[in-house]
């Protein structure tokens, strides 16, 4: 005669199945919250290193205009500098000389989410001193925040 065998799983068995999908569970939305997150300090790392490298022009166009009119220094060659096809080259995108040359504007590249940053020389009260200004332009293109910049958002 057979001894009948045991069905159905154990309390041990189930408890560690149990303890199994809670971890997956766990380590799942830790990755959902955590992701989004990375690849915004990831892009607002680009867009540090773009403004970084735009000091030297930032210095130029200040120091022209400080001794020139702004027509006489709408032109990359009146600050000292030739980029090639009239933009300058950057880390994670690429700058423009605004027409009025109250500044630049950047354009970042895919991996820097396509976003735009105007830097804009503005007159403090009085006049007598200047300060650049960052402000994000809102060109629709996704992603392009504060946090994943670093600049606020113009008018905001």
């Amino acid at each position: 005669m057979r001894t009948p065998q045991p069905q159905g799983f154990t309390l041990i068995e189930l408890l560690l199945v149990l303890a199994m999908v809670a971890t997956l569970a766990a380590v799942a939305t830790l990755a959902a919250v955590a992701l989004p997150r990375y690849q915004n300090y990831l892009q607002r790392a680009r867009w540090s290193a773009n403004l970084q490298a735009m000091n030297a022009a930032q210095t130029a166009l200040a120091s022209c205009l400080q001794e020139n009119t702004a027509t006489d220094c709408a032109s990359w060659a009146a600050l000292g500098l030739s980029p090639a096809d009239n933009t300058i080259t950057l880390p994670h995108g690429r700058a423009t000389l605004l027409a009025d040359a109250a500044g630049f504007e950047l354009t970042g590249t895919d991996k820097a989410g396509r976003c735009v940053v105007r830097l804009t020389l503005r007159a403090e009260v009085g006049g007598l001193t200047q300060r650049w200004q960052t402000a994000l332009q809102s060109n629709g293109a996704s992603g392009c925040t504060r946090d994943s910049t670093g600049v606020a958002l113009a008018g905001g």
